[in-house]
């Protein structure tokens, strides 16, 4: 009988501790889903914001190119009217001169 005793004292024991073990691993198991929860949610969150940037500098190289092609043709056609000017000067000048001439 006291062996009988001792027996399950040593089950109960095992068992107790067996428990025990599970318990902790189970708390530590899902400690760790939580925090690589944690980090992947940051990981996605840094991407899409990374993502946002790189949309925002596209957006703001495409503004900046058309401000530039804008500027470029304003600079264009403000060389081509000072081109006309010149000219309908000299074309004035040249009849004046021939007029004298004559």
């Amino acid at each position: 009988a006291q062996l009988q005793n001792n027996l399950n004292d040593c089950i109960k024991e095992r068992d107790s501790k067996i428990s025990t073990i599970q318990t902790k691993t189970q708390v530590e198991v899902e400690s760790l889903k939580k925090d690589l929860e944690e980090r992947l949610n940051y990981r996605e969150k840094k991407a899409v914001d990374a993502e946002k940037a790189e949309e925002q500098a596209r957006k703001a190289q495409q503004t900046a190119e058309k401000k530039l092609a804008n500027i470029c043709i304003e600079k264009e056609e403000s060389l081509l009217e000072e081109r006309r000017a010149i000219k309908n000067d000299f074309d004035q000048l040249y009849k004046q001169t021939i007029g004298q001439l004559k």
